[in-house]
């Protein structure tokens, strides 16, 4: 990714009021007591995207280096900032017609949204609920997001 679209993202997702000081090639922003910090290369390429708490420190003589290390930035961002859900609760939805809907047996099955978790998945009126017949009482059966379209 560019420098110059990773700046875009970053302050779309976090804010405008994000300040960034040029430092060079690596490069760090304080969001909400956490540190993210990325590399610049020479081309203007962006990587080793890192993000860490505030007051957490490396030891090099214990190896301890803390924090979590992210793939690209969208993961970075989604760690500290998670996007907003895909549906609220109260709308209507079915299932996609995907493989493994069709494969589990719920595509082009509808139901009524009664919660929205905090990690995108979804706990539907009717099909959330089922008796479990080997221990006691019910479960509740949760679907992500990414399985279920809005039906109009």
């Amino acid at each position: 990714m560019k420098y110059n679209n990773f700046l875009k993202k970053l302050r779309k997702r976090l804010g405008d009021d994000i300040d960034i000081p040029p430092q060079g090639e690596a490069h760090c922003v304080v969001f909400n007591d956490t540190v993210l910090s990325w590399h610049v290369e020479g081309n203007g390429d962006v990587r080793s995207f890192h993000t860490r708490g505030i007051n957490q420190k490396s030891d090099p003589h214990t190896d301890y280096y803390p924090g979590t290390w992210w793939d690209n930035a969208t993961q970075m961002l989604d760690h500290v900032c998670p996007p907003p859900p895909k549906f609220i609760p109260g709308q209507y939805v079915r299932f996609k017609d995907t493989k493994r809907n069709i494969r589990m047996g719920m595509a082009g099955k509808s139901d009524l949204i009664t919660e929205v978790n905090s990690s995108h998945s979804i706990v539907l009126m009717n099909l959330s609920s089922s008796p479990d017949t080997i221990g006691w009482g019910s479960r509740q059966i949760v679907f992500r997001e990414k399985d279920l379209e809005l039906v109009k």
